[in-house]
């Protein structure tokens, strides 16, 4: 947010109102949910109040943080692509960019397939039922949000290019890798 800031002078940031669609209200709700639930949990284990389900062996820490630190640099490099046209959330009155190319010639949704496999190395790190709840809970609102939000603003937005991108790439992982 900070980097959309210095590059933009807007932070990006559209939080659900009293005139949003209910169904981003409550995906809104339920990224909340899950970051609180994953906060809590990381700070229960800091503290030592929680233990982990299980002791990750170095394998799984090693692969862990090899998918932590790819999910955020894909997380990261899809936000800097995505230039002045990166949100959190939708603004139905704002018009913006439709990117189709960087990593999004390949995935629709890169930042959320950085997300996801981010979130996969951390539950490597930090495996337990409690992580694997919030981060579930996160899919559900990404998953919702995606669907019942962001994809008909676009398409209203762009009509049949949005559409035929639609139709030829998928949601967020490739059919086929970049060669």
């Amino acid at each position: 947010m900070i980097l959309q800031y210095r590059m933009t002078g807007d932070y990006g940031i559209r939080f659900a109102g009293k005139g949003s669609p209910p169904v981003q209200i409550v995906a809104s709700l339920l990224l909340a949910i899950s970051g609180l639930l994953i906060l809590l949990y990381t700070f229960g284990l800091a503290t030592g109040y929680l233990k982990l389900s299980f002791e990750p062996n170095t394998i799984q820490i090693t692969l862990g943080y090899i998918f932590y630190f790819l999910g955020l640099s894909i997380v990261l490099v899809s936000q800097h692509q995505m230039g002045s046209a990166w949100r959190v959330g939708v603004d139905l009155d704002e018009d913006t960019k439709l990117i189709i190319s960087g990593f999004f010639k390949y995935v629709r949704n890169p930042i959320y397939t950085g997300l996801f496999i981010g979130c996969f190395g951390l539950w490597c790190i930090s495996p337990s039922t409690i992580m694997i709840l919030g981060l579930l809970i996160l899919y559900l609102s990404v998953e919702l949000f995606v669907r019942k939000v962001e994809e008909p603003y676009l398409y209203e937005q762009f009509g049949s290019e949005y559409e035929r991108w639609l139709n030829s790439t998928p949601r967020y992982f490739p059919k086929k890798f970049p060669r």
